[in-house]
């Protein structure tokens, strides 16, 4: 319930009649300057007022005036709760969305900043603290939204710390915080379940959105966690459920009109059309997503984001032309925010590709090449990838000293990202020294980069996939006809073959064709990521059979037979996750035995 107060012997029981008379309070404890400007006190702001300041700046930020949305709330900044939170968590999308050096740094220094001065303003607990039974309603309003504020701002800075550094002593340290992180949100649903008394409505909605995002994110994350990160997590005593977290998210998103709602979509909208996709084999849970862009649409329909989700949606149910429609209505829909340009120019250029419109992909791949300062390594690679490919349908032998060139600077411009080179920046090294080794010859290299970005499960469209199996075939019969048998090159077209058939729901025809890889496996000499990838998708062929000891049996071969090849970690990831979905489908049939067991 929401606490009344007494005002000249009388009892405000009506929430709008209170809410004027702490709007009034408010406008009057006002100091005013010089030239008659009302200046606002943010040191003495009241939690309400706090929220709805922050509110307001989420959705100008959400209708893409960023720099206003910064600028409104760095005058707060270090006064207010809520704007020292707010202007972290942007700063955090910010880079996230970038991922660039610059933006992970400053989002850092802003989650810092942020935690300590939520930590400094949430309550203290002593011994005797821990032996009695706690009344929160003793807490003061700031108290209770700091304890919040404090689980935000360290979830967030553990996240960015698995990301920044990879190091294990960095694991370490970012585990301890999101173990932190994680009390503090218990503490928070405990406040949330038993606080009778609150300052107003919107102070308390604000309070159980931001818990519900908080619960929901924590799990979901520790969920789709890398293997090594999860390790030590477990380690501590996590574990993630990922449908509760879907669950908490989406309770967060249905409290509209808060500012941690718009947060709850995106990160679900990301999970499911975006994590989900990238490392799982193809399933969508198309009537969540349906839901939640609905949601997005009604809260801020002017924002950016709705165009880039939208365009998603259509690219993931194959109708690869809206969604490069969608993709450049996103980048003239804002100017302020150049990094989500490159961010569109990214998935049109990957809506071209499955079309198998290689001049276009290779355009875009050479504008993100000269653009954007994400892995200048990985966008050399692709603008040469799909150059063969034109070079290979053409008959253009000119383009050939074009691809050499291209492909010499792939090296070079690998670098440190997070700690470490990326998996895929690898992978493009390795293949730029296979091309060398070959005398500038590689096999289908626009095909083998879907796989490498799992596209194959991104974009699941039978009539696309369908157009490139037939590439492959002709791919198959000129390998036979024009060289001699190289059976690193037979691989990988046996591979991606494989794949396809997959997606095409021709299980059977996908089990013999990776098998003919199996057979062969001491033949192949160079291209050692082929052996574990072969047995990845023995196991999604056999989970899609409902053969689940055999799917979990090449999916363990996978992770637990081969090291130090390129895209390790890209294996491992999807390998964990398609094996979390057999325990969780395990677990789901044993309910299922014990609840028909109770019903008899």
């Amino acid at each position: 319930m929401v606490k009344t107060k007494k005002v000249n012997g009388n009892e405000l029981k009506d929430q709008n009649s209170k809410n004027v008379e702490n709007v009034a309070a408010t406008e009057t404890a006002k100091p005013i300057s010089a030239n008659g400007v009302a200046k606002i006190d943010y040191q003495n702001m009241s939690i309400h007022d706090q929220v709805m300041q922050a509110r307001e700046a989420s959705k100008i930020f959400f209708d893409n005036n960023f720099d206003l949305a910064f600028t409104q709330l760095k005058c707060g900044l270090n006064k207010s709760l809520y704007h020292t939170l707010s202007y972290s968590t942007m700063c955090w999308l910010r880079a996230w969305m970038t991922f660039e050096k610059p933006e992970i740094e400053t989002a850092i220094d802003a989650l810092k900043n942020s935690l300590e001065f939520s930590a400094d303003r949430k309550r203290k607990m002593g011994w005797f603290d821990y032996i009695r039974r706690t009344s929160y309603d003793d807490y003061t309003e700031e108290e209770i939204h700091a304890e919040l504020a404090y689980a935000d701002s360290v979830f967030m800075l553990s996240l960015i710390t698995f990301i920044q550094d990879q190091n294990f002593m960095s694991l370490i340290k970012g585990a301890y915080r999101f173990r932190c992180g994680f009390q503090s949100y218990k503490i928070c649903s405990q406040i949330l379940s038993e606080r009778k008394e609150w300052e107003t409505e919107e102070s308390k909605a604000e309070f159980e959105s931001g818990v519900r995002a908080g619960n929901g994110s924590y799990n979901l994350v520790l969920r789709l966690s890398p293997p090594r990160v999860l390790r030590i997590l477990e380690f501590m005593g996590f574990s993630g459920d990922r449908e509760f977290g879907i669950e908490e998210l989406k309770a967060a998103a249905d409290l509209e009109g808060t500012g941690r709602s718009i947060f709850a979509i995106m990160m679900l909208l990301m999970n499911f059309m975006y994590t989900e996709t990238m490392i799982g084999w193809g399933d969508k849970n198309w009537s969540m997503i349906d839901y939640l862009l609905k949601h997005l649409s009604k809260c801020c329909p002017k924002s950016v984001f709705r165009p880039i989700f939208f365009g998603k949606y259509q690219q993931i149910n194959g109708n690869c032309d809206p969604s490069i429609e969608l993709f450049k209505e996103a980048i003239q829909v804002q100017n302020q925010w150049k990094q989500l340009h490159n961010a569109c120019n990214w998935e049109i250029m990957w809506s071209h590709a499955f079309q198998c419109k290689w001049e276009e992909a290779a355009e875009y791949a050479n504008r993100m090449r000269t653009e954007s300062l994400w892995s200048p390594c990985t966008f050399t690679y692709l603008y040469a990838a799909f150059t063969y490919e034109i070079m290979m349908e053409k008959k253009d032998s000119s383009l050939q000293a074009k691809i050499d060139e291209l492909i010499k600077e792939v090296p070079k411009l690998k670098r440190r990202f997070a700690g470490k080179s990326t998996p895929r920046e690898k992978f493009a090294c390795a293949k730029a020294e296979e091309f060398d080794r070959k005398n500038g010859r590689l096999v289908a290299p626009g095909f083998e980069v879907f796989y490498v970005w799992n596209i194959f499960s991104v974009i699941t469209s039978p009539k696309l996939i369908e157009q490139i199996l037939d590439k492959l075939e002709i791919y198959l019969q000129n390998f036979k006809e024009t060289h001699n048998l190289d059976y690193d090159d037979w691989a990988v077209l046996h591979l991606l073959k494989g794949t396809c058939l997959r997606h095409l729901g021709r299980i059977e025809e996908s089990v013999e064709c990776l098998e003919k890889i199996v057979a062969r496996s001491k033949q192949i000499s160079l291209n050692h990521y082929v052996h574990p990838c072969c047995q990845l998708e023995l196991g999604i062929d056999y989970m899609e059979l409902g053969d689940e000891k055999k799917a979990t049996e090449f999916l363990r071969k996978s992770v637990n037979d081969y090291t130090k090849y390129s895209g390790e970690l890209i294996v491992h990831v999807r390998a964990h996750y398609c094996l979390r979905t057999l325990e969780d489908q395990q677990s789901e049939s044993q309910d299922m035995k014990e609840q028909i067991i109770a019903n008899e």
